[in-house]
């Protein structure tokens, strides 16, 4: 995806039960957060991240640095999985001050 500096986006995530569609909480849930200058951010619930059901997890990140941003998700204890890394990438614009 692409997105213009500054946007606010939001990171979904939803975990089941393996093989099938049953939603389940994870004991712990992390998501891993690259910004375009090689930091890594750990968010975790309740400290960072939303709940909105069973299953459904939500992280808002202030995009603000321009280039390739990644993010993953992790569930461990009832629910032992990880998301692929996801890329986004943040345009260079004539009004950022970013380099």
């Amino acid at each position: 995806m692409t997105y213009e500096l500054d946007t606010l986006v939001q990171l979904n995530a939803n975990f089941v039960v393996y093989g099938t569609a049953t939603p389940i909480d994870p004991t712990d849930i992390n998501v891993f957060v690259q910004s375009p200058d090689g930091v890594i951010t750990v968010y975790t619930y309740p400290e960072a991240v939303g709940r909105t059901n069973v299953g459904v997890y939500f992280y808002q990140l202030i995009l603000t640095q321009v280039g390739r941003w990644r993010y993953k998700w992790q569930g461990i204890g009832a629910a032992e999985v990880s998301s692929p890394d996801t890329d986004m990438l943040v345009n260079r614009t004539i009004f950022s001050l970013s380099p």
